[in-house]
């Protein structure tokens, strides 16, 4: 279960998910690493409580933090991942997806090449950091409305193959996915599925939690086929929006029981 903002979080909601079924939450990364102190003991408490823990991470770097470009600083981002990794690993968390639109969109003019040079440069020494902590860097393809670099499966599976470090692999988003009309099957396609360690999942239509009354459902059947034919056994997130949680968790863990059991 993905929460937009750790500040949104509270034993409610957590013990609501519990109860539905989710067994971890996946919080922001960047927006975490702006709580003090104050804020962060509070929330490792709720999840203690809860025994939902917080396995995952996504939104690795603030859009403020220039990865690609001229104004690109990666030792400034060395160096900010230092902590931010820190601070994952003491929640307990394994995986940091490096989604991070932001800070990686490539200005106007700028080399596309050069970028995705700078992009492999800082995930080969985050990675270092990442393996210190035994934490997996999932780098996450997203839609072109988000960004303009490493919009696909392919291109995300392509760079974890190039930079080649234990600790970077890759993420499938099946709702970038469906958004960039890249059909399921290049997963099935690709030829080590061991780079896929992360799973992102929600409804195309308005990013909201998945359910098996979908109109375009079937478009989820095969994507679970795919992550079946595999044998993918790692997570699967809801990174989903909700204006009820009470009503949206129950749908979405019948859908992923249905299918992946």
């Amino acid at each position: 279960m993905f929460f937009p903002n750790p500040s949104d979080i509270t034993l409610s909601s957590l013990q609501l998910l519990k109860e539905t079924g989710y067994t971890y939450v996946e919080l922001p990364l960047a927006e975490s690493l702006l709580l003090n102190s104050d804020q962060v003991t509070p929330l490792k408490q709720i999840i203690q409580d809860t025994n939902l823990p917080c396995e995952c991470f996504n939104n690795f770097f603030p859009a403020s933090l220039r990865l690609t470009g001229e104004n690109a600083c990666l030792d400034t981002a060395v160096e900010y991942a230092d902590k931010a990794l820190s601070l994952a690993s003491s929640f307990g968390a394994s995986i940091v997806v490096f989604g991070s639109g932001g800070a990686r969109n490539v200005p106007s003019g700028f080399s596309m090449d050069r970028a995705y040079d700078q992009i492999a440069t800082v995930l080969y020494r985050i990675g270092n950091i990442a393996k210190q902590h035994n934490i997996n860097i999932c780098i996450e393809h997203l839609r072109k409305q988000e960004c303009n670099i490493l919009n696909s499966y392919t291109e995300v599976f392509n760079l974890a193959k190039y930079v080649n470090h234990p600790s970077v692999s890759c993420l499938a988003d099946f709702f970038h996915m469906a958004i960039e009309n890249e059909p399921p099957c290049v997963i099935d396609n690709a030829c080590d599925s061991s780079f896929l360690r992360h799973v992102h999942f929600a409804n195309p239509v308005g990013r909201v939690f998945p359910s098996l009354n979908d109109p375009g459902a079937d478009q989820y059947v095969e994507f679970f086929n795919i992550l079946r034919r595999i044998n993918y056994s790692g997570r699967i997130s809801c990174e989903a929006y909700s204006n009820n949680l009470v009503s949206d968790a129950p749908t979405t863990i019948r859908l992923f029981e249905e299918h992946l059991n």
